[in-house]
């Protein structure tokens, strides 16, 4: 089974973060291994 690789910028990563909407929802996805978070480097 492949994973679906999804990514992400600067401002999805901080909405996720901040609010509860889709974007949190991303970042759950990803910690519960449903999804991998491909963030560019100059993002980190």
């Amino acid at each position: 089974m492949n994973t679906l690789r999804v990514l992400i910028d600067t401002n999805i990563l901080l909405s996720g973060l901040i609010w509860n909407g889709n974007e949190s929802h991303l970042l759950e996805m990803s910690v519960d291994g449903e999804i991998c978070l491909l963030i560019p480097e100059f993002v980190i």
